[in-house]
């Protein structure tokens, strides 16, 4: 296997049908050997009765894995002990990625040798933003964009860095630096905005940095869509150190 999309997911199984829909409409990856692996973070709701459906609906590879310890790295490490592809992402249950975002995954890390590739992060359009929330004061930031222009670049991995929704990694970073510290990022629903935003990626990417000659690549036709949710648009949030 070239490829292997996880998706990390606790307790939203209905996010799941648009969110691997939407990974079933790649395009320019039709020669190419990946897969989709959901893994479960203990969800009490019908989350593998719904990865099953999926798995049988769409014309792609989707498998199921259950992680029974709480945590968004925990779930992670399981994702990825459990693939064995050359190249792993990670996709959150409430992202959308575009046509043409695998396709662009592949040609970074292929072109630049990379060990890490992130791609830009837009709010869907679909979600209307309270007036409060004001671009030009960098708020965005807290609802997961990520956009760094047009241009692919080589990121330091401490002042810049992917976010989660839109990471990938080749395999061989798992051998130079272990996984991700299961201690840090948010467990359950993780509505602090301090669990979604403080040290899970931070962590990671700044210990490749430190390991010495990392390549992370800034890849801008790599975009996704998070789906903003609804407790995320109030003034609570932001509030919430």
């Amino acid at each position: 296997m070239e490829f292997t999309v996880i998706v990390c997911t606790y307790r939203r199984a209905a996010n799941l049908p648009v969110c691997l829909g939407q990974l079933a409409r790649q395009r320019g990856v039709e020669s190419r050997q990946w897969e989709v692996l959901v893994v479960d973070n203990n969800s009490p709701d019908d989350t593998r009765q719904v990865v099953e459906r999926l798995a049988a609906e769409l014309p792609i590879q989707v498998r199921y894995a259950f992680e029974p310890e709480q945590g968004l790295n925990h779930a992670r490490n399981h994702g990825v002990r459990a693939s064995q592809s050359t190249y792993f992402c990670f996709v959150d249950d409430d992202i959308l990625v575009s046509e043409d975002w695998l396709a662009a995954l592949f040609k970074a890390f292929e072109r630049n040798d990379a060990d890490a590739v992130g791609g830009r992060i837009h709010l869907d359009p679909a979600v209307k933003l309270p007036k409060w929330i004001r671009p030009e004061a960098d708020m965005l930031g807290f609802l997961g964009h990520q956009d760094f222009g047009d241009e692919p670049f080589r990121m330091d991995g401490h002042t810049r860095y992917p976010f989660g929704g839109n990471m990938a990694f080749n395999r061989r970073v798992v051998e130079r630096i272990g996984y991700f510290n299961p201690k840090l990022g948010r467990k359950g629903e993780g509505r602090k905005r301090s669990e979604l935003f403080k040290g899970a990626e931070t962590d990671y990417f700044h210990r490749l940095a430190a390991a010495g000659s990392a390549c992370i690549v800034y890849e801008p036709d790599a975009v996704v869509y998070h789906r903003v949710m609804p407790f995320q648009l109030r003034k609570e949030y932001f509030r919430t150190i």
